[in-house]
């Protein structure tokens, strides 16, 4: 259902509560609903059987609608974009009116085999509940796993709901069999109906389905900071919260076979439990010896391992409390099916209240700890309402004791407890460059963690964290590849006016549209308000993206977006997290390309993140299949090590026109410098291949669709499809293909094609896979310096860039690090002399490339005496071996 409705509402934050409210009001309803009808049912096995091929049917139907028959309703939804209130109220109808049939007969169908199997139980309902409602837990485990594992993942949507009426014919012909025998059951008597409520066990009942669920968002969010918040990650993390949460149903089944008279003061034990193992598992979990940094692909076993140590025993205990809660209500109410229905409608709107308040309130508001701590006192409220009907006064104030012991464990826990955590998600990253956290924000759909990289003191770079996945940054490799979204298009389209950007992230791709000159207006479209609204924390005051008078910012799921966009626009761009994060897929599938196309102008361009090593070389060619199925002249361009850009237009417009006054522009022409985009050249020079290269490739393989979401697979790249990706881009291959193609001849003027032959023997560096610690470093630089006029990959190669440069220059003090990015920005202008100054006064180097450097400095200008005394130093004082020396 999740998958299929996101496909039609989006999954925004608040498309996602209406999905959930819609789902679990409609099992609340169904419930209710087989209350009220009690009086009439006198054959509940019969009624059982029609209720389940209703929810099996319905379901299907459902499915099938969404998958195919509700484009016309979502277009005019989409459209109330400046109506947001009606139109989120308009979501949670349509999620509610959509899941009445399915999500109500479910809901149904437990109360009515309780009712039905009282016949031979000898009235034991608290053992049957716990026995039938455990069971019917560990189906939805094995039914969220194998859909997921399986069904999805080999066979598509439509033949997993397929499977799911099958299950339900399954179910009805078991049923058929057990109930055939039975004799009708009598309705309940007039005076049956007159017991008063239990009004205690029912708010306990709603408080035990408010802390699980809302705890459920919590844990979710508090695990997504160790894996990877996907789909697979998702169901299998849910499969063992309902699992555990079974495992203890069953238990009390047993339990209360053994020991009936013992229920009030277990609900109060449970309940304390529940509240201590909530805080206990906190403040015990650390993640393990390879958890500490954050893995972005991790296996189904690190994902259930790390699950485990924070869930399972909240989730053991509280499927147990939850059982025994609805034992007490049996035995009050003394009606089997009446007990179980009130029983599971206060749960389930306690569930959907605790996970909405938890998402929208509890997490933004208090952040992870105090929402843990608060939901763990729900628990313990629950404890108070139900202890003072324990009848033994020495065990009511064992008890109670227990609770306060518990209750101030929760007001003590330390908030350093939640930055350990916090930082052990970030590890991984600020180990990498050396940067720092600078901002932590608990958002309604994620945890956002911002990074630093400071040089003397002064801001060089930003790092995005969502959870504990880096998102975007401002990094040389993020600035190149997102800009070029902007750039390639803009010198192949001088006309464009309006441009739509899917997916803000840090701003980049935003700040370089704005600096394109013909543009009037540009569209931000984020799910994120919270990501929206820290662009200042980037941009210096004033120079955000979204305080520029052409932008305007909506806050909505892009693909939802472009049901009914609000203009044609001629360049839309996006950077959306990457494809295998939860829900991320449907903004990569073919039908989402084709919303991208009809949202064009003619002539107008599409270009779109492609991260190929972080998906399997099949999944990358099921993607760009899909894209090539949609844009007839689909290409496949460069952007900084394995982020590629694909491109496609919608009509040619008319004759091309290349504009080389870009690079003649005092702004773009800096911005163009800095990412190595030097010349019309070096940018036509990023192409790895065209549409009839493109065919051939995706030849054997099927798109990506929405039917078929498991297409694109769970396994990121391995050696052999990073080993196929680097043979793609093979700049020999990729001139061949250059200069053979008819779509390069038609997009740039010869004089282009032709200076574009000098960069492509440079393209390693220019995707910088070439670092200053890889072997081939000082070759590259000598490369570089003898047989190109190019600079900015000069200071790559050294470990600069422009933002080093700018913060060098307006240093007060000179100290070795100023030096060196110094000598960098007089190398990369070919003034070694000048270069060799600046290092000349650098005593101790920081590593062996730059005494590499230093050595081939004082060669290139025949300084033999120092060479050799370099040299020497090197090998005596350091056991380096010189790798390149004038002298003998």
């Amino acid at each position: 259902f999740y998958r299929v409705a996101s496909l039609t509402l989006g999954v925004s934050q608040w498309a996602i509560a209406a999905v959930l409210a819609g789902f679990m009001l409609g099992l609340g309803g169904g419930a209710l609903c087989a209350l009220r009808a009690e009086r009439f049912i006198t054959r509940p096995g019969r009624v059982f059987l029609w209720v389940e091929l209703l929810a099996g049917v319905s379901a299907l139907l459902v499915v099938f609608f969404l998958l195919a028959g509700a484009s016309g309703f979502t277009a005019w939804l989409s459209g109330m974009r400046e109506l947001p209130v009606l139109q989120q109220l308009l979501r949670l109808g349509t999620a509610i009116l959509l899941f009445a049939l399915p999500a109500g007969a479910m809901g149904a169908t437990l109360p009515l085999w309780i009712r039905a199997t009282a016949a031979n139980s000898g009235n034991r309902f608290g053992v049957r509940l716990g026995s039938l409602y455990g069971v019917n837990v560990l189906g939805a485990v094995c039914g969220a796993l194998a859909c997921e594992l399986w069904l999805v993942r080999e066979h598509g949507i439509p033949v997993a709901a397929f499977a799911g009426l099958l299950c339900s014919l399954v179910a009805i012909l078991l049923a058929w069999w057990v109930v055939r025998p039975r004799q009708a059951v009598p309705a309940p008597v007039e005076a049956d109906f007159q017991t008063v409520w239990p009004v205690r066990l029912l708010l306990a009942s709603f408080l035990c389905g408010f802390g699980l669920l809302g705890l459920e968002v919590v844990w979710f969010r508090f695990l997504h900071l160790y894996v990877i918040n996907s789909s697979l990650t998702f169901a299998v993390m849910l499969a063992l919260l309902l699992a555990c949460g079974a495992a203890g149903s069953l238990l009390m089944a047993v339990c209360l076979r053994r020991f009936p008279d013992h229920a009030m003061g277990g609900a109060v034990v449970l309940s304390t439990l529940c509240a201590a193992s909530v805080l206990g598992g906190y403040w015990f979990f650390l993640p393990g010896a390879g958890d500490s940094g954050t893995h972005w692909y991790a296996s189904l076993g690190a994902t259930a391992r790390v699950a485990a140590q924070l869930v399972s025993l909240p989730a053991f205990f509280s499927g147990a409390l939850y059982a025994l809660i609805g034992h007490l209500l049996g035995e009050q109410i003394r009606r089997d099916l009446s007990a179980t229905s009130a029983w599971l409608a206060c749960n389930t709107l306690g569930a959907v209240t605790g996970s909405l308040l938890a998402a929208f309130y509890l997490l933004p508001a208090l952040g992870l700890q105090a929402a843990l701590q608060c939901l763990a006192g729900v628990y313990l409220l629950i404890a108070f309402m139900l202890w003072r009907q324990v009848v033994a006064q020495p065990v009511r104030w064992g008890m109670a004791a227990c609770g306060v012991t518990v209750a101030a464990f929760a007001l003590l826990l330390p908030p350093e407890r939640e930055i350990q955590a916090l930082a052990a998600a970030s590890q991984k990253y600020r180990d990498l460059d050396g940067s720092r956290t600078v901002w932590v924000h608990h958002g309604r759909s994620e945890t956002l963690q911002y990074l630093r990289k400071d040089f003397l003191e002064q801001p060089l770079y930003y790092r995005q964290m969502a959870d504990g996945f880096s998102m975007s940054g401002t990094t040389l490799d993020s600035r190149r590849y997102m800009e070029l979204y902007a750039w390639l298009p803009a010198a192949l389209h001088p006309q464009i006016r309006h441009a739509l950007l899917i997916s803000y992230g840090l701003g980049t791709t935003a700040s370089a549209l704005l600096d394109v000159p013909a543009l009037q207006s540009l569209h931000v479209v984020d799910v994120s308000p919270d990501i929206l609204a820290t662009s200042e924390i980037v941009h210096p005051p004033g120079e955000s993206p979204l305080q520029d008078d052409r932008t305007k910012v909506y806050i909505a799921d892009g693909r939802f977006f472009l049901q009914s966009p609000p203009q044609g626009y001629d360049l839309i761009t996006g950077e959306p997290p990457p494809p295998r994060a939860r829900g991320v897929v449907n903004l990569y599938t073919q039908e989402y390309f084709q919303r991208v196309h009809a949202a064009l102008n003619p002539g107008g361009w599409f270009t779109y993140w492609l991260p190929v090593d972080q998906m399997t070389a099949v999944s990358a060619r099921s993607i760009i299949r899909g894209f090539c199925a949609v844009f007839s002249d689909c290409m496949l361009w460069a952007g900084a090590n394995y982020n590629w850009m694909l491109t496609g237009t919608r009509g040619s417009g008319g004759e091309a026109v290349f504009d080389a006054s870009l690079w003649e522009d005092a702004v773009v022409g800096r911005r163009l410098q800095a990412i190595g985009l030097e010349s019309p050249g070096a940018l036509a020079a990023t192409l790895i291949a065209d549409t009839q290269t493109l065919r051939g490739w995706t030849r054997n393989v099927e798109p990506l669709v929405d039917a078929h979401p498991g297409r694109l697979d769970f396994s990121a790249a391995d050696w052999a499809d990073l080993a196929l990706y680097f043979r793609w881009m093979d700049d020999k291959e990729t001139e061949r293909r250059f200069q053979n193609s008819r779509q390069v001849k038609q997009l740039f003027p010869t004089w282009v094609r032709v200076a574009a032959g000098r960069y492509f023997p440079f393209q390693a560096l220019l995707n910088n896979q070439v670092r200053p610690e890889s072997a081939g470093a000082l070759s590259a630089l000598d490369a570089l310096l003898q047989h190109s006029d190019l600079s900015a990959p000069v200071l790559w190669l050294l470990g600069s860039d422009d933002r080093y440069q700018r913060i060098a220059k307006q240093a007060d003090t000179l100290n070795d690090e100023v030096r060196w990015h110094r000598a960098a920005e007089a190398l990369a202008a070919r003034e070694v002399h000048r270069a060799w100054d600046w290092l000349r006064s650098v005593e101790t180097p920081k590593d062996e490339f730059r005494m590499q450097v230093q050595l081939y400095l004082a060669c290139a200008t025949d300084r033999r005496e120092e060479a050799v005394q370099l040299a020497r130093w090197m090998v005596q004082e350091r056991s380096w071996r010189p790798r390149f020396a004038c002298t003998e």
